[in-house]
């Protein structure tokens, strides 16, 4: 399943029978350009864009405006007209003396999947002691946080209050909180990318567009403010699509993501490719005995010196007892030392799901060792639960 996990619906059609609150929208958001979507409009766009499902953002910011910008019942409306396109993210204000009541309905009355805040907007610290009864409702029910980190052209926002340095001291108070950094924190892409290498708990999305077009644009940020490599060797588990639509283009950045070079099993994790279970277990398994599937860190200097390891352990050289005439296969077997790699390294591996999340370590990265090929071989991924 892919997912764009950053989608402002502001101007779905549905909740939008209101002129003025549409008006309202449109000068709140500094968006002017746009008309409202219908949701066949929003299904065709995820057609074009190969996604399967949008996560939906409310936007609450009442006590400077009176009233919510897109309220989380209004979310909820549209995630029972299309559920199984659309995830809800509820949204309060930090300011609110009830927000904590307010997201507790809004997860257990409305089923919303998560909490979107924009410290720049309500002008807050994350890490400020006040708001601790909203991080406790988030880890009760086990629900991730989605910040707009970096810089907004909503109005009568400061990007100070988005830099990534901000939340630091909650992702290290709070270990168990899941906290996505949208738009990559940009322009501050590493020191986002410092705390995703620090802190496990801590995710970014894609949703950035400032200059230029998306591809450009991805280009700049994740090959040049960074190396390509951070990304796919050590942060993909802590990268997801976002496109922050409709401010920005959806299909474009849909496939701009893909002409970076990424490889594909790094695209693929970014792309949030889901199995649906909530709950269960998933296991890599490898059917042949020539290969090896374990986990480890996707470091190049890492791999270099587990090869090494395992040629100390069965040199080429040994005189191997297997390495003669197999008269049930009519061919001398010249596979000795890939037997006994592969004891090494095991055919499978494990990994919970708890919460609709893949529970891995931020190094974790699975690798599929082959020591008698190449050959055509057959992985199985086995995905069980509810």
């Amino acid at each position: 399943m892919t997912i764009d996990i950053h989608v402002h619906p502001a101007f779905y059609e549905p909740i939008n029978a209101d002129a003025a609150r549409e008006e309202l929208r449109h000068r709140e958001l500094d968006i002017h350009r746009n008309g409202l979507a219908p949701l066949e409009h929003v299904f065709n766009q995820m057609r074009c864009a190969s996604l399967d499902r949008l996560c939906l953002l409310a936007q609450d910011y009442s006590t400077q405006m009176g009233e919510t910008l897109v309220s989380n019942e209004e979310v909820a409306q549209l995630v029972s007209l299309a559920p199984e396109r659309f995830w809800g993210l509820a949204s309060v204000d930090p300011h609110d003396g009830d927000a904590p009541g307010r997201l507790e309905d809004a997860f257990t009355r409305l089923g919303l999947k998560g909490l979107n805040l924009h410290p720049g907007r309500s002008r807050f610290d994350p890490a400020d002691p006040a708001l601790e009864p909203l991080w406790a409702v988030c880890e009760r029910h086990d629900r991730p946080v989605l910040f707009h980190a970096g810089l907004s052209w909503e109005k009568d926002t400061l990007a100070e209050y988005g830099h990534p340095l901000r939340f630091e001291a909650l992702a290290q108070k709070h270990p168990r909180l899941r906290i996505c950094l949208g738009h990559f924190g940009w322009p501050w892409i590493r020191e986002t990318a410092m705390l995703l290498l620090k802190y496990p708990n801590v995710y970014a999305d894609t949703a950035a567009l400032y200059f230029d077009n998306a591809r450009e644009f991805y280009t700049q940020c994740f090959t040049r403010d960074i190396p390509l490599t951070w990304i796919d060797r050590s942060l993909r588990h802590q990268v997801m699509f976002g496109s922050d639509n409709p401010r920005f283009e959806q299909i474009r950045m849909a496939e701009a993501l893909g002409t970076l070079g990424l490889r594909e099993s790094t695209l693929e994790l970014i792309r949030v490719l889901e199995s649906g279970v909530q709950e269960g277990m998933v296991t890599v398994l490898t059917r042949h005995t020539t290969t090896g599937v374990t986990v480890n860190e996707a470091l190049e200097c890492l791999e270099s010196d587990i090869q090494t390891a395992l040629a100390l352990f069965a040199p080429e050289e040994r005189p191997y007892c297997h390495a003669r005439m197999l008269r049930d296969y009519g061919s001398t077997a010249g596979n000795p030392t890939g037997h006994l790699k592969a004891m090494l390294t095991g055919n499978h591996c494990h990994f919970l799901i708890h919460g609709g999340v893949l529970e891995r370590g931020g190094a974790q990265d699975v690798y599929f060792c082959e020591f008698d090929g190449p050959a055509r071989r057959e992985i199985l991924v086995i995905v069980e639960g509810e």
